[in-house]
This record gives C-alpha cells, structure tokens and sequence, in this order.
C-alpha cells in the first residue's frame, strides 16, 4: 500500500479515537489501484485454506496444523503432532512466541490506557473537592 495513504491514515487515528471501518475502506479504495480481480480470487481461495487448516484441533480442542515459510519460500502447513522436522517445528514455536509477546505488548497498553482512564479525576471533579470545602 501506498505510503502516503499509510501516513494519511495515522494522521487521522493520531487525532480520532475511532475510525469506523468503512471509513478506512472507503479511504483505500479512492487512493488505491485497481484491483487485479484474478490476483483477488487467488487469496481469497489462500485465505479460505488457511481458516479451514487453522479450525483443525485435536480431540483437546488445540490447534493442530499450522502455516510455515519453508526453505523454498513458499507456504506450507504442518502438522505439529505429527512433524518430526525440527526446523519446522521450530519455525511454528518462534511464530507463535512472536505473536503471544505482541499480543501480550498490546493487552499491556490497553491494560494501561483503562488504568489512566478508570483513575483519571477530571477538573470537574477537583472543583467540585474545593467548593465543598469552602
């Protein structure tokens, strides 16, 4: 994606606390090329596979089979109970570390945010202190 719309799309989040997704959709479609409608087809059916792989779990309900870049570049789908490849399973522990110590940075700031605003005492609340004392 264009970096400009990238920016432009920041700039607007740097000021809103919310953007409605259609908005932001509505933003890419106006900036962005067209769309190779094949090219479209061709991830959509990708990302069809990949949630169909993704919803396969063992009899505890875990998660059994994931997506890997192998040595060829391109992608591939493991199945961790039954890999005896090391790399790939390797490969599958460094990517679920990646994405459980991103998800834990961002529950950490949103944690924080709620924090400061579940404890904020506003002006109105202060003024409100020192008039009931005079």
């Amino acid at each position: 994606m264009d970096k400009k719309i990238k920016e432009a799309i920041m700039s607007i989040m740097d000021i809103e606390s919310n953007l409605e997704q259609d908005f932001v959709t509505d933003l890419v479609k106006k900036y962005v090329p067209e769309l190779d409608i094949e090219n479209l087809k061709e991830k959509e059916y990708k990302q069809m596979a990949n949630r169909l792989i993704s919803s396969l779990k063992d009899e505890k309900g875990i998660r059994d089979v994931f997506v890997i870049t192998n040595n060829f570049e391109m992608s591939e789908y493991i199945n961790v109970s039954r890999s005896k490849e090391i790399d790939d399973l390797k490969k599958v522990r460094n990517r679920l570390k990646g994405n459980v110590e991103g998800n834990q940075k961002s529950l950490s700031k949103v944690e924080d945010r709620l924090y400061l605003i579940e404890n904020q005492i506003s002006i109105a609340d202060i003024a409100d202190k020192i008039h009931y004392k005079n």
